[in-house]
This record gives structure tokens, sequence and C-alpha cells, in this order.
């Protein structure tokens, strides 16, 4: 009788937690489903009820990047996504959030790692070392740390940063750590509901008498963090070029269904010293337009 009870005592609680737990779960789809009403009724009308299929399908394809003859109801969604993201881009205040279409994802990502490895060091003299990093990848964080033991044997390291758009943020941040003190703040990180100090977080490994930095308009980003970073923690920092790009927003990217992605910004890097650097760049302590910008440095900053 004592075994029965147990056992039913049991089997009314498995019944209690799964009933509270598809009541909650209940609960929480319709308030889903109540909150983006407006949406799905919308939704409904046009893929399902509304005679100019032709219209729709043509916009798909212009906005969307996909050629459409079938179901409206398949890339509804991405369509609103792309009119939202099409019309902040139009305010020209924010040109970075948009969604990709799977094509387009791909063609963002496939070039990335070949552009990585293009990537090399090359010494300049007995005491200076000069580097070349193309973008900001894993491939390019592990090109940088087998390079480490090369480059820390010299004097004066000329970094080029030319051309450079970015990458992973991430990534910069770990080769920041090889030159900063850990614990010193790198950049300041402004997020909707916050803000951060980023610090560095390693022992620092890299020291030179000159770190020379060479910089242009194409200059942007991830590249754009790394310089900050560097100038504005590091004594004997100097730049040379022309201004960067002045890009100094960060995106999140989502995954969306069918191979599609959608990213927004959602940050603003600052300067240690709390500098906004957003569309005003970095302008150089040395301007130089030249081809012969290396043989310029050799001569005339080192």
């Amino acid at each position: 009788m004592g075994i029965y009870s147990r056992k039913n005592r049991i089997w009314k609680n498995v019944f209690m937690i799964s009933t509270v737990f598809f009541l909650v779960l209940s609960l929480l789809l319709g308030a889903i489903v109540f909150l983006n009403w407006d949406y799905i009724s919308f939704k409904a009308l046009m893929t399902q009820r509304y005679i100019h299929t032709d219209i729709l399908n043509g916009l798909i394809s212009e906005h969307v990047g996909i050629e459409n003859t079938g179901s409206q109801l398949r890339y509804f969604d991405n369509l609103s996504i792309a009119a939202v993201t099409n019309m902040i881009n139009s305010t020209g205040n924010d040109y970075y959030t948009y969604q990709y279409n799977p094509s387009q994802f791909q063609s963002y990502t496939s070039g990335r790692d070949e552009k990585a490895a293009q990537s090399h060091i090359l010494e300049l003299a007995p005491d200076t070392v000069y580097m070349l990093l193309t973008n900001f990848t894993p491939v390019t964080l592990d090109f940088f740390k087998n390079s480490v033991d090369v480059i820390k044997g010299y004097d004066n390291l000329v970094l080029d940063l030319r051309d450079n758009g970015g990458g992973d943020v991430d990534v910069i941040l770990e080769i920041a750590d090889y030159f900063i003190d850990k614990g010193t703040v790198m950049l300041t990180e402004y997020r909707r509901h916050k803000t951060t100090d980023i610090k560095a977080n390693a022992i620092k490994t890299l020291s030179f008498s000159n770190l020379i930095i060479l910089q242009n308009n194409h200059t942007a980003s991830a590249s754009e963090q790394l310089i900050t970073a560097l100038y504005y923690t590091l004594d004997g920092v100097t730049t040379v070029g022309t201004p960067t790009y002045g890009k100094y927003v960060g995106q999140t990217r989502i995954t969306l269904l069918r191979g599609f992605y959608v990213k927004a910004t959602t940050l603003e890097w600052i300067a240690p010293d709390g500098t906004a650097l957003n569309k005003a760049g970095i302008n150089p302590d040395y301007i130089y337009t030249d081809d012969d910008i290396i043989e310029y440095v050799l001569e005339n900053v080192l």
C-alpha cells in the first residue's frame, strides 16, 4: 500500500509540473501572438488574399535578391526586414544595418581567409621589421601569433593597416593584448543600456622603441579600433598616411531562416580618454600619400 501511495504521489507531481509547464508555455505563445498580431494579420492579408502577386514578386526580387514565382509567404518576412533596413540606410546615418541573402553572405565570407593569407612580415633594417595585416580573422590571428617570436627581436615595428577594412573585433583585442599592459583600458564600448571599459587581458609580451602605423582612408572599423587602442595607451606610436575611414560602430549579426542573415548596429567604440571618433576617424601624425611611404618612414620618421 505504501509503494502504491508513493507512485501515486509521483505521478501527481509529474502531472502538476507538466500542467504548469504547458500553461506557462501557452501563455508565452499567446503573448507572442498578441504582441505581433498586427504583423501576423498584415502578412496573412498580403500573402493569402492580395491579388497583385506580380507586384510582391517584383519587390521580393528587387529588395531581397531572390527570384520568386511561387509562394509570397516564403519570403515575406525577408521583404519586411529589407524594407526596414533599406529605410534606415536611406537616412544616411547608418549604412551598416542590412540583410544578407544567401549568395550575398557567401560572397562576404568566401574571400576573407584568402585575403588574410596575404599578411606578411619583412625586415626593413637590422633594427626595423615591417608587418602587413590585410584584415582581421582567425587566420590573421594565427599569423600574428606565429610572427611574435620574430618581430619581438626588433627595436622598431612598422605596422601596415592601409586598405585594411577590419574584421573580427575579438581578433584585434587579442592582438592588442600583446602590446598593452594587462588591466589598461584600451577602448570604451557603448551599448544601448550600458557602457563598458575594454581592458587588456593578458601579459604584455611586445615592446618597441618606435611603433609606426601606416593608414589611409580605407583603414576602417576593427583596424581603427586597433590603432586607437595602441595610440592612446602606448608611448612611441606614430601614425603615417591619410585620415582613416571613421567607422567606430559595431554590428550584431543574427541567423535567419533559409540562409539569410541580418546585422544591425548595436554598439559604438570610444577612445580611452572619451574621444568619440565615429565618422571622424584618426588623423595621422604625418600626412603622406605617395607609394614610397615605407622609404619615407625610414628616412623621415624613424
